[in-house]
């Protein structure tokens, strides 16, 4: 897990607290204001769409600001890089409604402008989900929103905006460990075949994605765009409003992660330390060998089933030093990269005396990378009263990054040792509850 993904995984779990705090809008003095009504149907019946939810955002022709997101800045400065991603998140506009038993809605004081209109109901292919599955894997943001209706508002006046949503493909089916045992509450997705690939290129590459799709992002997670699901207490999983198309069905398992509260004051160490692993149908871990769904348009399918199988994988114990005095570093991440597929990759972090444990590891030959090493101490900034209190660390001293290649056969491996060279510059701090509205200090025991 790169800096970038963990700083995109930092904010996206804290943002929903953070805007908590946010100022009410009531209070501000708005321009003059219009309206869009309209009403959705169900294509498959022609009935009104009860309780279905409607999202206007946008239509911008300039691509968003992405200065200070590239790899390069968010590692060698990733406050910068947070407070860039954190501005980007806040340039994001989207309104919603809600249709009531007629299928009718209304959304009040929309700014004058033009938006893309998403209806979306359970079960049915929202326009935002069914120009994503038409577009090409490397299309731009603008690219993935044609044929989205779009509804142009003006002030004082109301704008119509109708639609009618078909209905999509489902697939059901089950996730069971090794032993045949339900996996329950895994997180089960589906994706567009080529697109999967194309993002797996990316991650082997070390690109962990383009940040310019926050915003289309932002609003197929509003309007049912992402096909999500979790496992229930039986394993059994459902998706549904497919578009028609090739797919991948992959389950992540959460492994490791934590996260704790003591006295108010949030401790994000275990999120960082989270190494999820992904299993593609029917059980491979290498998404070149996935199996392939095709969905139809209106079709039920309930044999997708996904194996996950962790008891043959080992762990790497080992430590990372410093190269001048050989003490341990207490900051750090480890990743291994399999050598054969670079899209598949395990993390860990280093603990306080600069020991580290990768678990899960299957057999094969890994090259192992530390990364952001460093000396650091408990921020000596109190903690301040706001809703959001995050506790922080001070860098003391940073170290280059460095690494080793590791074989991993019948049994665990340990003592592995990497000594890392002195930077010549020390990291600055990244302080998260300024850049998420909060306050940041030293976790009080």
């Amino acid at each position: 897990m790169t800096a970038s993904t963990r700083v995109c995984l930092l904010l996206l779990l804290l943002s929903g607290v953070a805007w908590l705090g946010t100022g009410s809008l009531a209070a501000q003095a708005l321009p003059p204001t219009g309206a869009v009504t309209g009403t959705i149907t169900a294509a498959d019946t022609q009935r009104p769409m009860r309780f279905a939810k409607v999202t206007l955002t946008p239509v911008k022709s300039d691509e968003p600001d992405l200065k200070g997101i590239d790899e390069k800045t968010t590692k060698d400065d990733p406050a910068a890089a947070m407070k860039a991603i954190s501005a980007l998140m806040g340039s994001v506009t989207m309104l919603q409604g809600q249709t009531g038993l007629d299928g009718t809605y209304t959304i009040g004081n929309v700014a004058p402008g033009d938006y893309y209109l998403i209806p979306s109901a359970p079960g049915y292919v929202s326009p935002a989900a069914a120009a994503e599955a038409a577009a090409a894997p490397d299309a731009k943001p603008a690219a993935k929103m044609v044929g989205v209706p779009v509804v142009h508002v003006e002030a004082n006046r109301s704008a119509r905006g109708d639609a009618s949503l078909p209905r999509g493909a489902a697939f059901s089916g089950r996730v069971v460990f090794d032993d045949g045992s339900p996996a329950a509450g895994m997180m089960v997705t589906m994706e567009e075949a080529a697109k999967a690939s194309a993002k797996a290129a990316k991650k082997a590459a070390g690109d962990d994605g383009d940040l310019s799709g926050f915003g289309a992002a932002m609003s197929m997670a509003m309007s049912g765009g992402i096909l999500i699901a979790a496992t229930d207490d039986r394993g059994h999983f459902r998706l549904a409003g497919v578009p028609a198309g090739d797919y991948e069905v992959k389950v992540t398992v959460s492994l490791g992660s934590a996260m704790s509260m003591r006295n108010g004051v949030l401790d994000m160490t275990g999120v960082q330390r989270a190494s999820p692993m992904m299993f593609y149908a029917p059980g491979t871990l290498h998404e070149k060998d996935a199996t392939r769904i095709t969905a139809h348009a209106g079709e039920e399918r309930g044999d997708v089933e996904i194996k996950v199988d962790l008891t043959a994988m080992k762990s790497v114990r080992g430590r990372v030093t410093s190269a001048v005095d050989h003490h341990g570093l207490n900051s750090g991440t480890v990743t291994l990269v399999d050598t054969n597929d670079k899209a598949l990759k395990r993390t860990g972090s280093i603990d306080a005396d600069g020991n580290f444990m990768v678990s899960y590891v299957p057999a094969g030959t890994w090259k192992l990378d530390v990364a952001d090493g460093a000396d650091t101490e408990a921020s000596k900034k109190k903690p301040g009263s706001g809703l959001l209190r995050i506790a922080g660390t001070h860098t003391l001293r940073s170290y280059e990054d460095g690494g080793t290649t590791v074989i991993v056969a019948a049994s665990d491996v340990a003592g592995v040792v990497v000594e890392l060279k002195e930077a010549k510059a020390t990291k600055k701090d990244v302080d998260l509850g300024d850049v998420l509205g909060g306050s940041t200090g030293a976790a009080h025991q």
